[in-house]
């Protein structure tokens, strides 16, 4: 049996509004150790509250979740992340937005386009700093209702690290990328890291 081969990882948009005026930093923390005990399956980055977060590429909204916990006909609540959005792409990716500002400006069905604004900047749910908590994972097609329901027990798909791609994207911006991921004013290289991916139990 021929095993199917996932077309790579490919952004279409960097998932917040950068400008010169914005202070936007981010490092490889993929698969580092968080002081809880757990591993951190994505990259964080940090910037100033109410900065506009995009949807990196285009696809549909499997769902979004709301800061704290609670009862409420069609809603669903999340202590840990905040106001997210999770987004299916068209290759098979899903992209998971945590610790928004206000609850995420769209809802489960709704299509996006690369780029469109979906939420700002926080630290909602157990955010510390303010940062965009953004992960990704392979999970194919045609199982939408599985993956939203399994998006929080990890057992559908291994993350990918976005690295590499969030350094392309913020060198095309024409911003600098210092080697601990610092984003700044003026173009220059990107310190990528390597191009790893989580495995489960």
């Amino acid at each position: 049996m021929t095993a199917h081969r996932r077309a790579p990882l490919r952004l279409s948009h960097f998932p917040l509004e950068i400008t010169a005026s914005i202070d936007v930093s981010f490092i490889n923390d993929f698969l580092s150790p968080r002081p809880h005990g757990t591993i951190h399956h994505a990259i964080d980055i940090h910037a100033p509250e109410g900065t506009w977060i995009r949807s990196a590429v285009e696809g549909t909204v499997l769902n979004r979740w709301l800061s704290g916990s609670g009862r409420m006909s069609g809603v669903d609540y999340n202590a840990d992340g905040g106001n997210i959005a999770a987004i299916l792409d068209d290759e098979g990716y899903v992209h998971y937005y945590a610790h928004m500002l206000a609850p995420a400006r769209v809802r489960p069905g709704q299509r996006v386009r690369g780029g469109q604004r979906i939420g700002q900047v926080s630290n909602t749910g157990l955010g510390g700093p303010k940062h965009l908590h953004y992960q990704v994972w392979p999970v194919g097609h045609g199982r939408e209702d599985e993956i939203a329901a399994l998006i929080f027990n990890f057992r559908f798909a291994a993350a990918v690290n976005p690295h590499a791609e969030l350094c392309r994207l913020v060198a095309a911006l024409g911003v600098t990328v210092a080697r601990n991921g610092s984003v700044h004013a003026r173009p220059t290289a990107c310190g990528e890291g390597p191009a790893m991916e989580s495995t489960w139990p």
